[in-house]
């Protein structure tokens, strides 16, 4: 049997047991599976993020290509379009004010 589908059993039998417990908040569906909670924390950055994706996006307006500024700012270069997009918002955000 495929361990993945095992997971599901192994999980509640193991809270049954109290060697681990799901988050306070969880929510329970009637066959007593966890509803699992999906946060968007792409909006959550905190300012020390916030100051890499402007960075990354002053650099990209400078010229410097995408491997570039994913090294500069230790970033994965499969994420560095995402970062740039938060950057250019940050960017908007401050010629608003």
């Amino acid at each position: 049997m495929n361990p993945l589908a095992q997971a599901p059993e192994i999980i509640s039998n193991a809270v049954k047991r109290g060697l681990m417990s799901y988050p306070a908040n969880t929510k329970f569906s009637v066959d007593g599976r966890p509803i699992p909670r999906l946060d968007d924390v792409r909006h959550k950055k905190s300012p020390m993020e916030q100051f890499a994706c402007l960075r990354a996006w002053e650099m990209h307006q400078a010229g410097e290509s995408y491997g570039q500024i994913a090294a500069r700012i230790r970033c994965p270069l499969t994420r560095i379009e995402e970062v740039l997009a938060h950057g250019k918002e940050i960017q908007k955000r401050r010629e608003k004010r």
